[in-house]
């Protein structure tokens, strides 16, 4: 950093601009470069970065916001997309960029993995991890698989399960009962409905939900022993208070934005029938909306259907 820079940020130290109102610098800054501790007068882009990693550029892209350095903890550099308060994203970079963490925040809760390998409903709770442990040190218990949300315990008799190589595939089996944890996807039932001027019904995901914040097409899980198309109706008036006649299969694919819950969805035709137009379970917003004027969506094979829906 030259010393007329240093000389600029240290003046500029004292006004105490607000964070949003911090202009971003068009300097290239190296990693020894960054400072410890946010400025008070400029924003540094993480495209100014020489050595920011491609998932830390892209962080902002769904959200369209910059991002912008925060600070250092630890080992960790600390990155956010969004804003201070609300709906963000933070992106932990190891110093080396060998090792790239988020947490997705929306309001005092969110998800994120930590630097201890754990998840993390707390944005407090993530921080910490990161001042704790530095990449590669994750306290988390060994596991041979990628995916979580797997059976550590076999749910018959308690015994500890082990991997085992079956059909070509390595699954978890107990040594005892033989129990095999074959982790097949939930099915999910979508229900596609347009208004009188052709625009689309959907809903915000609530705190807690998958991808809060986001919107998507009223859906939801398929219950054991319930027919596909009675839950699709359910979903929708539970999340849209809107009564529905479900139709015709639109749309079928495999969701992958959630490991623990791998699913296959089935979109359907639906045409409304009664009810008020409200909120609920787990959507904290509803309305509708153009096809070439979509809020941000939540998932990637929403975004696939409507490309089809507009003939793309």
């Amino acid at each position: 950093m030259t010393d007329e820079h240093s000389a600029k940020t240290r003046d500029s130290g004292s006004e105490l601009i607000s964070v949003d109102g911090r202009p971003f610098t068009d300097r290239v800054y190296k990693t020894q470069e960054l400072p410890d501790t946010p400025t008070r007068s400029f924003r540094i882009a993480a495209s100014s970065w020489t050595e920011a990693p491609e998932e830390l550029l892209e962080a902002g892209e769904d959200l369209n916001e910059p991002v912008a350095y925060i600070r250092r903890i630890g080992p960790w550099l600390l990155w956010r997309a969004g804003p201070p308060v609300g709906r963000a994203r933070y992106v932990a970079v190891a110093a080396d960029a060998s090792e790239v963490l988020s947490f997705e925040l929306h309001g005092k809760r969110g998800v994120g993995a930590g630097a201890d390998g754990r998840n993390h409903d707390r944005f407090r709770s993530w921080k910490e991890s990161l001042r704790d442990h530095g990449p590669g040190e994750s306290t988390a218990p060994e596991h041979p698989h990628q995916w979580p949300g797997e059976y550590t315990y076999c749910p018959l008799c308690a015994t500890e399960l082990e991997t085992v190589e079956i059909y070509d595939h390595l699954r978890r089996r107990c040594p005892s009962c033989g129990f095999i944890h074959w982790r097949n996807p939930g099915v999910g039932a979508a229900v596609v409905v347009f208004d009188g001027e052709g625009k689309v019904l959907m809903v915000r995901r609530g705190p807690g939900s998958t991808r809060s914040g986001y919107w998507s097409i009223p859906a939801g899980f398929v219950d054991y022993g319930e027919e596909i198309r009675t839950a699709a109706a359910r979903e929708l008036l539970e999340e849209t208070g809107l009564v529905a006649e479900v139709g015709d299969v639109m749309f079928v694919a495999s969701n992958f934005h959630d490991p623990s819950k791998l699913t296959v969805g089935i979109w359907f035709a639906g045409t409304v029938t009664g009810g008020v137009l409200a909120a609920g379970d787990d959507a904290d917003a509803v309305g509708w909306f153009a096809l070439d004027d979509l809020p941000p969506l939540a998932f990637e094979t929403d975004a696939v259907l409507f490309e089809r829906l507009r003939g793309g």
